[in-house]
């Protein structure tokens, strides 16, 4: 990521990162506050991406992983709905 695009990134969050800063404990606020990458984009260059140190993405890991993750969604479909119909056996009338 150019410097262009972090100072962009970092003018277009300013507003949204000071909502989220106050809805931060004392000791979250004063870390956030303190730390100028929510804040600076100049400050942000050692930690800008160079294209070159990012790996290639293995299509094959790739794949594994999305095909992992639907699984994983799958089975926490069907989970859900077998406690929600046991709890509807128990609950008639509540709605779920």
């Amino acid at each position: 990521m150019g410097p262009v695009i972090a100072k962009n990134l970092v003018e277009f969050f300013r507003k949204d990162n000071e909502q989220l800063v106050q809805m931060l404990s004392s000791q979250q606020r004063e870390h956030m506050l303190s730390d100028s990458r929510w804040w600076q984009a100049e400050r942000n260059r050692k930690g800008w991406l160079n294209h070159a140190c990012i790996e290639a993405i293995d299509i094959d890991e790739l794949e594994q992983f999305a095909v992992a993750a639907i699984k994983a969604v799958e089975n926490l479909d069907a989970e859900v709905r077998q406690l929600r119909s046991r709890l509807f056996l128990y609950e008639p009338n509540l709605d779920l």
